[in-house]
């Protein structure tokens, strides 16, 4: 179906909708991913909240069409990458789900568009917004939460004037950007190109679902989406506001939508300091298991907190070590020993250097593994204390990576706490943790 005016979308905005919301959604078969719609400002914010922020009552408020909103689950099963949250369109929260057999899914609402997100694309003019506003304060100088954003204008509007648009705006600057980078995310700056391949911009972040080009491969109906984005922003002491918009940009057509993942709207980032580190997610046979840890940028500081032993065995694959910050610990001093096998990280000889705590040492070329040892073991920190020993690692690329870390552990007199016994002496326990960068058709239109 060709549309050739903003007045030819207007009239056909109340039949299309209806027949849509009615039919379609509900005759699905069966998929990965459910949905539930609601335009419950505060059980949409509720659903969103973490640890360490408040929000001010009376302050939520939603906007837009009522079933252009709502819950979603089974994001993991579907490929969506995130499990469970709230989903915000331009069209209805229904068109989401899979499997993806149309290259065109449209929901007209009939809703105006929204001033702040005219701002983000100057030129164009949006239509059907849907927006969540909601006051807090935060007990940490900082937010952070997760998202994914999907679009039915990919691939074969990529790179055009049709781009739909959405923006998180904090205290009224918007905070949806491209990791590293002041550039917002939208289908013109994390796409897989037009035709799929040329022309491309920032394709790391971007998954392909285009029947045109493959697929479908994930269960959703979204033509593509981004990889799982990480918000981090400071915040002002005292109240803050925030709000979540998204709309389509150009005309009205094809549907958008942003996944925000429940549960992660929350205070400081965990790993951005010494004092907040990345905690295991799991024990798994005397292992701590790291997962889907968000590195933003290369050569940035990450914190982990493994259990304490005598020392470490590090190694990466994929990727190259460039510095390590150990903590403060015992005598504050610790040996490097670095690999002499060959590249295989199967054995390892004192480099000679002394690592001091709490001073970064970078090492003279990156390296995929290294080992330290030295720390005191009448030191005997208790391995279940959730900042025994706080080590800052870099790396020297973004991606998603796997690692291992191997506390060295030896026999001693000194008291140990009843944990670190029952991994056993003389025992080497491996750690490993993988990264995630959250730092993720030619049907006609006429422009």
């Amino acid at each position: 179906m060709n549309f050739k005016s903003p007045l030819s979308l207007l009239l056909l905005t109340a039949s299309l909708t209806a027949v849509i919301l009615t039919n379609d959604s509900q005759n699905r078969s069966a998929h990965a991913l459910s949905i539930v719609a609601s335009s419950d400002a505060d059980a949409l914010v509720n659903s969103i909240l973490g640890e360490g922020i408040t929000v001010v009552p009376g302050s939520a408020v939603y906007s837009g069409q009522s079933q252009a909103s709502g819950f979603f689950s089974g994001g993991m099963l579907s490929g969506l990458g995130i499990d469970s949250g709230i989903i915000l369109t331009t069209g209805s929260a229904f068109n989401a789900l899979g499997p993806n057999n149309s290259d065109s899914e449209t929901t007209f609402n009939g809703f105006p568009g929204d001033s702040d997100l005219n701002g983000l694309i100057p030129g164009f003019s949006t239509f059907d917004a849907a927006s969540l506003t909601f006051k807090f304060t935060a007990e940490t100088n900082s937010v952070n939460f997760e998202y994914v954003f999907a679009s039915e204008e990919y691939n074969e509007f990529t790179n055009s004037s049709f781009n739909d648009v959405f923006g998180f705006f904090l205290n009224g600057v918007n905070i949806a950007n491209i990791p590293g980078s002041s550039t917002a995310v939208s289908i013109n700056n994390v796409n897989g190109g037009n035709p799929l391949g040329e022309d491309a911009s920032n394709s790391a972040f971007f998954n392909n679902n285009d029947l045109d080009d493959g697929g479908p491969f994930f269960d959703i109906q979204y033509d593509g989406f981004t990889v799982v984005f990480s918000v981090f922003a400071p915040v002002n002491p005292g109240e803050n506001e925030i709000k979540l918009a998204i709309a389509d940009a150009g005309d009205s057509a094809l549907d958008s939508a942003v996944f925000i993942s429940g549960g992660t709207f929350q205070g400081e980032l965990p790993g951005t300091t010494p004092e907040n580190p990345i905690l295991p997610d799991m024990i798994d046979d005397g292992s701590f298991i790291f997962d889907d840890v968000s590195i933003f940028n290369a050569y940035e500081l990450f914190f982990i907190n493994p259990d304490i032993a005598v020392g470490y065995v590090y190694q990466v694959s994929g990727v190259d070590f460039t510095e390590v910050l150990l903590p403060n610990v015992g005598d504050n001093s610790y040996n490097l020993l670095l690999d002499n096998s060959g590249g295989s990280c199967s054995g390892f000889s004192p480099s000679g250097d002394i690592l001091t705590g709490g001073i970064a040492f970078n090492f003279a070329s990156p390296t995929p593994c290294f080992a330290v040892d030295g720390i005191e073991v009448s030191a005997a920190l208790d391995p279940t204390n959730p900042l025994a020993f706080v080590t800052g690692l870099k790396v020297n690329d973004t991606g998603v990576y796997s690692f291992t870390q191997t506390p060295i552990v030896e026999n001693s007199d000194v008291p140990v706490p009843e944990p670190l016994t029952l991994l056993g002496a003389a025992t080497a326990v491996g750690f490993m943790a993988r990264f995630k960068k959250h730092l993720g058709r030619n049907s006609s239109r006429n422009s």
